[in-house]
């Protein structure tokens, strides 16, 4: 093989998976936004779920009280009230205000505010490709993994009508970042196996062999604490990670394997979702 094959072999491994991805990013998008045409009208956009008035409503509070997140809603759940703990003002809705914000240009229209807001579940359901395929390829190979978001753009049944244009649910941002929490849990865990940390680095504060651990770490930390201020509920999803830890430990100490590496790993995760999500 001459060298401009070998250089020509080398860049289609390299950018040919990521343009398929884009590719399959842009079919998701597309076939998500084709019910636009009935949805936006000269008065106004028809949403399509109760939830998405909902959304609606929300979005346009952070967006006239910008960035002040009133911590409680009186209009729902009645006679109780929605606060934090039941979803209500969550990252879903925050993100989608700052967007309408930079749209706007600070002070963003009534029409940009419902068009951003119904934009935002098919950007969330096409952008879920992203953690699918980082996920798949790191059980597999680059090419391999292609499959998963592939195989996620064909999806039909709940997934594909909840991130639909103008049918606004928590579940489009849902899907999506329990996908990064995911990875980014597998991530810590991966940097805490290859460079082994112990107590002892903390003890001689060697923050050169902790560098790479405790950055994994705060990555699946910001994750998980995205995923949960998403929804809740997410807490739950700690109950599989911890089985996963406690089979682990159980399996390194079979093995005559350290398992402080674990230990510092997951305490990492746990810690850093724990501030964004007791600040809010």
């Amino acid at each position: 093989m001459s060298d401009n094959e070998a250089e020509i072999t080398k860049r289609l491994s390299r950018y040919l998976p990521h343009s398929f991805l884009v590719a399959v990013f842009a079919y998701m998008f597309w076939i998500r936004t084709l019910p636009s045409s009935s949805i936006v009208t000269e008065d106004g956009l028809l949403f399509s779920a109760n939830d998405s008035w909902y959304h609606l409503r929300v979005v346009g509070h952070f967006v006239e009280n910008y960035p002040t997140l009133f911590p409680f809603d009186p209009w729902t759940y009645f006679p109780y009230g929605s606060g934090a703990s039941t979803g209500y003002g969550g990252l879903f809705d925050q993100l989608i205000a700052t967007v309408a914000m930079l749209v706007g240009l600070g002070n963003p229209s009534q029409m940009q505010i419902e068009m951003i807001t119904a934009y935002a579940p098919a950007v969330f359901g096409a952008a879920t490709a992203v953690p699918v395929y980082l996920l798949a390829k790191r059980l597999t190979d680059r090419w391999t993994a292609l499959l998963a978001p592939f195989s996620l753009a064909l999806f039909t049944g709940q997934f594909l009508n909840r991130t639909t244009f103008g049918n606004v649910q928590h579940e489009a941002g849902e899907a999506f970042f329990v996908g990064f929490a995911v990875l980014g849990f597998i991530i810590a865990i991966e940097r805490g196996y290859r460079e082994k940390p112990t107590f002892a680095h903390f003890r001689d504060r060697d923050w050169g062999g902790l560098r790479k651990p405790l950055l994994g770490s705060t990555i699946g930390g910001l994750a998980l604490a995205a995923y949960m201020l998403t929804w809740p509920a997410a807490i739950y999803l700690l109950a599989p990670l911890g089985a996963f830890l406690l089979i682990q430990m159980v399996r390194d100490d079979l093995n005559d394997v350290s398992t402080e590496y674990l230990a510092i790993s997951v305490t990492g995760v746990f810690f850093i979702a724990s501030i964004p999500v007791s600040i809010y």
